[in-house]
């Protein structure tokens, strides 16, 4: 027999082994019943049991967009000054188009002579009045008659505004004000405000400081007018520093003459008397009274009355020429 007739049958046997075997199986597992049928269908559910779940495939991460950068807020604005309730609104509805103004006396502080401060007073009310913007100005003197004497007293020791302004309410006037001038150290200290009677607040201040009284008396006008524009909420046309005005030096030569020619008319009025005297006594004691006698006693009196008035005008004359060089 050939190889290839042996492979042949080969071939054909097998299927035939394969269904042998598959019967053999039949039998065995209807022999063995449903008993077997329940354990293998136990095998496979365990098996699908065990087989791991698919992975569930992760959702893409969202991809998230960047956030816009926030635009830089804008500075807060700076909050603006408080304003005072000195400049609170416009002068001319707080107090009318001319309001009228009452002018304190000046009061005179320490090394001033009230003389000084009177007559600055009056050169405060001018400088008021000249400005043209108020309808009334009250002089220091008129304040003083129209204040009773306890009203005058009260404000000699009043330093507060609220105080100051309820004697302007007296007064009927919108406006106040109120100087007072000093002196230390060799100069002079002048301080002025001007008091809204109805409000009890300064609207307007200031203070200079003067070198000499010269200097003092120079600018006195310029300081009613600067407060008068001040009032009105302008700005003062005053310098920083006040200006220095030299002091010119006194000339004694009037004192001088004056002293002289009283003395020398002193001393011809006291002279005059001695001589009427010595020419009367050798007039009695002469022995001969005959016309020549008489006539030297009345030549005598003649000269004695020239020398007495003469003395008594040239001594009054000087008298008056030292005074008036003491005065300048």
């Amino acid at each position: 027999m050939s190889r290839f007739s042996l492979v042949f049958a080969a071939i054909l046997l097998l299927p035939m082994d394969a269904l042998a075997e598959g019967a053999r199986q039949d039998q065995w597992q209807q022999a063995a019943g449903p008993t077997w049928l329940q354990a293998r269908k136990r095998r496979r559910k365990r098996k699908r049991k065990k087989k791991p779940a698919p992975a569930k495939k992760a959702a893409p991460a969202k991809v998230e967009s960047p956030k816009p950068k926030p635009e830089p807020s804008p500075p807060a604005a700076k909050p603006e000054p408080a304003v005072a309730p000195e400049a609170e609104g416009d002068p001319a509805k707080r107090f009318g188009e001319k309001p009228g103004v009452a002018i304190m006396e000046i009061a005179a502080m320490h090394g001033v002579e009230p003389s000084l401060a009177e007559l600055l007073g009056g050169n405060l009310n001018t400088a008021f009045q000249s400005t043209g913007r108020f309808d009334g100005v009250i002089s220091s003197t008129d304040v003083q008659a129209m204040l009773s004497h306890e009203q005058q007293a009260q404000a000699l020791g009043c330093d507060d505004t609220s105080c100051i302004a309820a004697l302007g309410g007296a007064l009927g006037v919108p406006l106040l004000v109120v100087p007072s001038l000093g002196r230390a150290g060799g100069r002079f200290i002048l301080n002025v405000k001007v008091i809204a009677v109805e409000e009890a607040v300064a609207v307007a201040r200031l203070t200079r400081l003067y070198t000499n009284e010269a200097s003092l008396v120079s600018e006195i006008d310029e300081v009613g007018t600067g407060l008068a524009a001040m009032v009105f909420g302008e700005k003062s046309s005053l310098p920083t520093v006040p200006p220095v005005v030299e002091e010119k030096a006194q000339s004694k030569l009037p004192q001088m003459v004056g002293a002289g020619l009283a003395v020398s008319g002193t001393i011809a009025f006291v002279s005059s008397y001695f001589v009427a005297s010595a020419r009367q006594t050798e007039f009695d004691n002469t022995a001969q009274k005959d016309a020549a006698a008489v006539d030297g006693l009345l030549g005598s009196q003649t000269m004695v009355s020239t020398l007495w008035g003469g003395g008594l005008l040239v001594g009054l004359s000087g008298a008056g020429l030292f005074t008036w060089g003491m005065l300048q």
